[in-house]
């Protein structure tokens, strides 16, 4: 299901900006490209105990290193891609005991901690179209061994390497001409390493796993889309297979992604974190989860329209139920303002209801956004709860409608409330506790949200209980019939914001539905 939703989100994107990510190449005609590679030396084994009472020695770290591609000075490279590779650590010597047969406190050497990875790449050009790509990869931690003793306080393996990816690409907009902006950034943390044992009991630990954090930015002050994609993946602890009795936790992932457009073209932002999965141990408990965080924010400024879509996804594992597996959050949010008709069109569909209201000819649809929010754990036991919100601010003067378009849950479906709140006053509290029922309400529903005659401030929410891992996506409109030209003129000048802020603490519900 996560990824039957994750291809309806795309396809709700190419729907309304015809968006694709074209990878262009050095060879292409007319287009330039800095890219920088750089691989760490892996850390050199430490030698084994030669001699009855020697002990091994440790492991040298990997190379830590940092890849550097593009600048943010205008009119650099179309294209600025940067990959940095952190070295491996090196495994610890095997110890040769004096005595197989009793404690001994001589022991084998620890492992070498992986290398870390930075990678930035900055595209930054006057027109046209902008590219910057950057990928960073943690190296993993070397093993610790020991063989033919029973020890006290055993070796340690080294840890897995941070991971740094950004990417940051920007058109100024300093000539007319479009150009799509595209910035991506991938980050994973290094594996921690592993505990490999023979003949040998007592405190042995597996290696914890590095942390990953991307992050990516996107702007286009032309005609063209701006598209930022961030992705971090925590780096694993090992699960060992010798007599380990403590595992080491799973690495943190934080993936952060921004677009913005300033002449008409959408914003698109998605920001996907896993965290590392944790250790395991023959003799102890798993290893401690890593947290996932994941943020995305649109913005795309047109014509004295702003629309603003702001996506918080987290999933730190609760305290009070049990879980497996390492936690994921996903962010998705793209937003376009005053969109062409033939945008809007394509985004409503066949969504009958929407159309009617907001297609009209004297009609006029503010802002349209894609939103997509996810956190996930494995629950064999209980149930989670997630919630988001989003709010709109803007200046208008007739009725104000919101157009439901679609919607998709995850499986797991227990309740979800979903509330409206217009200058603080709640005009709409609606609890679900059949998914048909959910599915109904957001599919092809319009949405009457009252009379203004000024500033409006609108707040959604929703908390949704679900018995696995929970995410919920739609896609929406806010529109209203367009006025007489001097308060048209008016409305135009305040339109600002949508935000959504997500995956909290759930709480009561009022109305059921």
């Amino acid at each position: 299901m996560r990824k039957a939703m994750d291809r309806w989100f795309l396809s709700r994107l190419l729907l309304t900006t015809a968006l694709s990510l074209p990878l262009m190449t050095a060879s292409g005609a007319g287009v330039h490209a800095d890219i920088v590679t750089v691989q760490g030396a892996d850390g050199a084994n430490g030698a084994d105990g030669v001699n009855p009472g020697d002990p091994g020695l440790p492991g040298d770290d990997g190379e830590s290193v940092a890849a550097d591609a593009g600048n943010t000075l205008p009119n650099t490279d179309p294209l600025n891609k940067a990959t940095a590779t952190g070295g491996n650590g090196g495994a610890g010597g095997a110890s040769f005991p004096s005595d197989p047969t009793s404690p001994q406190t001589i022991v084998s050497g620890n492992g070498g901690e992986g290398g870390a990875a930075t990678a930035l790449a900055a595209t930054s050009v006057a027109s046209g179209p902008a590219e910057a790509h950057a990928a960073a990869i943690g190296g993993n931690g070397g093993a610790a061994f020991a063989q033919f003793a029973v020890i006290l306080g055993g070796p340690v393996p080294g840890n897995g390497g941070e991971a740094t990816a950004t990417s940051s690409a920007t058109n100024s907009g300093a000539s007319p001409s479009g150009g799509d902006v595209v910035a991506t950034s991938s980050a994973t943390g290094g594996m921690g390493g592993d505990a490999e044992t023979e003949n040998v009991s007592g405190a042995l630990f597996t290696g914890t796993g590095g942390d990953a954090k991307a992050t990516s930015d996107a702007s286009s002050g032309g005609s063209g889309n701006a598209s930022a994609a961030a992705t971090a993946i925590g780096g694993g602890s090992a699960s060992s297979g010798g007599d380990a009795t403590f595992a080491g936790a799973g690495g943190s992932a934080t993936a952060t992604a921004s677009a913005t457009t300033l002449g008409g073209g959408a914003a698109t932002a998605k920001a996907t974190a896993t965290a590392g999965e944790p250790g395991f141990a023959r003799y102890g408990p798993i290893g401690e989860e890593g947290s996932a965080n994941a943020t995305s924010n649109a913005e795309a400024d047109f014509g004295g329209v702003t629309a603003k879509s702001m996506i918080v996804a987290s999933s730190p594992p609760p305290s009070d139920i049990i879980v497996s597996g390492p936690a994921s959050a996903s962010a998705s949010a793209s937003v376009t303002a005053l969109p062409d008709e033939a945008d809007a069109t394509a985004l409503i569909g066949d969504a009958s209801d929407v159309a009617n209201a907001l297609l009209g000819p004297r009609d006029v649809i503010f802002g349209t956004s894609v939103l997509r929010a996810s956190g996930g754990f494995d629950v064999p036991q209980g149930s989670g709860a997630y919630s988001a919100s989003s709010t709109f601010d803007l200046a208008y003067r007739g009725d104000l409608l919101l157009g439901l378009i679609d919607a998709e849950f995850d499986d797991g479906f227990q309740s979800m409330e979903f509330t409206i709140t217009a200058n603080g006053v709640e005009i709409l509290d609606s609890t679900f506790r059949r998914l048909a029922v959910a599915e109904s309400f957001f599919h092809d529903d319009v949405l009457d949200l009252g009379s203004y005659s000024g500033p409006v401030d609108l707040a959604f929410g929703y908390t949704l209980v679900a018995d696995g891992p929970g995410g919920f996506g739609f896609d929406f409109a806010v529109g209203g019939a367009v006025p007489q030209a001097p308060t048209w003129a008016m409305m135009l000048i305040g339109f600002a914001g949508l935000g959504f802020a997500g995956f909290k603490t759930s709480g009561a519900a009022r109305r059921a539905v």
